[in-house]
């Protein structure tokens, strides 16, 4: 029978790693330090070893735009200390969004998308007090063709 990962604390984890004996391969450290150790990418370094992954919300405006709560997800994103964000999948043409509410990205919405980065690195400034060592980007997908 499936078992529902439901862990409440580390030790429910450890106590469930030792039940499987998978304490030789599945080591836990409280140690949490190494997350905040810069990352060099090409010329750049980012802040720290935290990444923020695509996660679609599928609640954009029909026309592809960001509507508030991508706003209010990504200022949340950027609030919260991870240096690397990648934003969620976003079409690069309107017949290539696997629903009408996915993010797409063309002419006539580029300066909302700027405007979603600008929100997005004011609310981590404001939380970490820096932004130079963020970096903000984006999942361009191409969904086919219904």
């Amino acid at each position: 029978m499936p078992k529902h990962f439901r862990y409440r604390s580390l030790e429910d984890l450890q106590e469930d790693i030792t039940r499987l004996g998978l304490q030789d391969e599945i080591r836990i450290s409280e140690d949490l330090s190494p997350l905040w150790n810069p990352v060099s990418f090409g010329n750049r370094t980012i802040g720290n070893s935290l990444a923020i992954h695509p996660m679609e919300g599928c609640d954009g405006h029909l026309d592809g735009s960001p509507d508030e709560l991508v706003y209010r997800r990504w200022e949340r994103f950027g609030a919260g200390g991870a240096k690397l964000i990648w934003g969620e999948a976003t079409a690069v043409q309107e017949d290539a969004r696997a629903n009408t509410r996915q993010l797409w990205i063309h002419d006539d919405n580029v300066s909302d998308f700027e405007n979603l980065v600008l929100r997005t690195r004011i609310a981590h400034k404001k939380s970490i007090g820096r932004d130079d060592d963020l970096i903000v980007g984006l999942q361009l997908t191409h969904s086919g063709r219904y």
